[in-house]
């Protein structure tokens, strides 16, 4: 009855465009309201919201707005135009190549933000404009940019292994190296679906644009964003203090010389020291508009978990997940077959549900299925995190599809249709390295084993 009462109330509220934060809230308070009015309820209204902020006493936790600072701090002093430089030259030369360079920049952005929406929002800013200047699709450009973005939640450092490896208590660092080769997979599968959707036809990867009229940045600042002729050792040394972050944040975790939280904090020092006193491109003014802007969606980020982790802990007063995993068990012995109805959840669930939020109500439900499979614990966080991906290209919540709908000024309902390629194509990733576990236990069973 709680539990009906409790989606219900949810469904009604995402329906009316209610904010998926403030619909877990409410929600829940509705739920334990009614379950303290009958009676019913094992734990008051003032236990649950204790243990909501009890939650952010954490310390991984911390590293989630650590890395979001670290991430701002990157991008604001350059580090996006830098990597598009360096991806510009390693493949701006293809057919296709402004594709490409969307692509592998967002890759390795990735490294940096470990957010696929900041990914999105850093590299599409940039390149959207130059790819519809230089004769590319408007739509397909945008929605190029958006899948690549997903990549941000899973090539290390990812926001949502942290908060998986948290709540399910799995080791993060082994989450950070587990998601390498998926990501790089996932990246050069898009690479080939872009390579159908613009390789053919844009045969000169960086034409001279014939009309400026309309375009918001100069000659000189497109020259300066899209370098293919600039030397691949040019291109790295201007990056190199980009490229330095990625491999100080793993390669202190895997030396065990510092923890993730530990390394979130370095790279946010890094980033201040590299970006201010080295590269000099981010000025103390610009300072206090940087952590205003990390400050604010770390706040909406860490509200949400709250509310996700209040709903949740209603979800196991109730004993719904151990219900839930005993009835999906029971419906086959074949661990292919619950496999499959696990990734048709996992998807439909990442078109209605935020990535966070969905770790946290399911994840720990859904891995007392998978291990009984004998699917790795590290295994299925990497794709739980794939699922999120194509969540992110497919409405209604599609949060990529918006930012990209806002950045290349075309109605989001256009988007959905241009993204059917880049949706199969996370899809057919997600079933590979699904069934494949190879590709994302390799790495953690080399460094750890």
């Amino acid at each position: 009855m709680i539990i009906a009462i409790l989606f219900l109330v949810f469904g009604v509220l995402l329906f009316f465009g209610v904010p998926i934060t403030v619909s877990l809230g409410l929600s829940a308070v509705i739920a334990m309201a009614v379950s303290s009015w009958m009676g019913h309820m094992t734990a008051g209204i003032t236990f649950l919201v204790q243990g909501m902020f009890t939650a952010f006493d954490s310390f991984p936790i911390m590293a989630v707005p650590m890395f979001m600072l670290a991430g701002e701090i990157m991008n604001q002093g350059g580090a996006s135009r830098r990597l598009i430089n360096l991806a510009s030259v390693l493949v701006g030369r293809l057919p296709g190549g402004l594709a490409y360079i969307a692509i592998v920049s967002c890759m390795f952005f990735a490294c940096i933000s470990g957010s696929g929406p900041a990914d999105v929002a850093a590299i599409g800013t940039v390149m959207i404009p130059q790819m519809v200047r230089y004769g590319y699709n408007r739509g397909y450009s945008a929605v190029c940019i958006g899948a690549g973005g997903t990549l941000g939640i899973l090539i290390p450092p990812s926001i949502p292994a942290v908060i998986y490896g948290i709540v399910t208590a799995t080791s993060i660092g082994k989450l950070f190296i587990a998601g390498l080769l998926p990501g790089i997979m996932t990246g050069l599968a898009l690479m080939i679906t872009s390579y159908f959707i613009f390789g053919r036809k844009m045969r000169n990867s960086v034409p001279t644009p014939t009309d400026h009229a309309d375009s918001a940045i100069s000659i000189t600042e497109q020259d300066q964003l899209i370098a293919p002729k600039m030397s691949l050792f040019r291109a790295l040394y201007e990056a190199k203090y980009a490229i330095v972050m990625p491999v100080l944040i793993l390669g202190g975790i895997y030396t065990g010389v510092f923890t993730p939280t530990e390394a979130a904090t370095v790279a946010v020092v890094y980033g201040l020291v590299a970006t201010m006193f080295l590269d000099k491109e981010l000025k103390p003014r610009q300072l206090i508009q940087v952590l205003l802007r990390a400050s604010l969606v770390s706040g909406i980020v860490l509200i949400l978990i709250g509310t996700a982790l209040l709903f949740g802990k209603i979800m196991t007063l109730e004993h719904f997940q151990t219900t839930i995993a005993n009835l999906i068990l029971s419906l086959s012995p074949n661990k292919y077959v619950i496999l499959t109805l696990i990734l048709i959840f996992l998807i439909v669930l990442g078109m209605f549900m935020e990535t966070l939020a969905a770790i946290i109500l399911f994840g720990p439900m859904l891995l007392k299925i998978a291990v009984p499979l004998g699917i790795d614990p590290i295994h299925f966080g990497i794709i739980m995190i794939l699922a999120s991906e194509v969540g992110f290209m497919t409405p209604p919540i599609g949060e990529h599809l918006f930012i990209v709908a806002s950045i290349s000024g075309i109605p989001v309902e256009s988007t959905i249709r241009y993204a059917l390629p880049y949706v199969i194509t996370l899809i057919v990733s997600m079933l590979i390295i699904t069934f494949v576990p190879s590709v994302t236990m390799f790495l953690p069973n080399l460094l750890y084993d």
